[in-house]
């Protein structure tokens, strides 16, 4: 099943990074409560998981999406990283890993580069 994810990342000093989003497939729709792990990435893809960054979140939220492709989309917990190098890996290995897609947020404040 397709089921359309969203976090956001924050840095510990309060500052809002952006969110990654994506479709992910689960053999069994994922509940509110539920742990989704992202420590095994994608297969061809090896990268090792950021020291900043368990790997695991929480399903903190389900919305059901009417005429979409993903009809479920999860709100996860909010990562929270030191500062925006480790926000930059993070990113990074979720894009790479799982082939979510990063936004930032519009807001003052440190930038995402590359």
């Amino acid at each position: 099943m397709k089921v359309g994810i969203d976090v956001s990342i924050f840095l510990t000093d309060g500052g809002a990074v952006g969110n990654v989003a994506g479709d992910a497939d689960f053999s069994v729709p994922p509940a509110v409560g539920d742990t989704i792990s992202f420590t095994s990435p994608r297969d061809g893809v090896r990268r090792s998981l950021p020291p900043s960054f368990t790997g695991v979140l929480k399903v903190k939220d389900r919305v059901l999406v009417a005429n979409e492709t993903a009809t479920l989309l999860l709100a996860l917990n909010s990562i929270v990283v030191d500062n925006m190098d480790a926000a930059n890996a993070v990113v990074d290995y979720l894009e790479e890993g799982f082939g979510l897609f990063f936004t930032p947020y519009i807001t003052p404040g440190p930038s995402r580069s590359k």
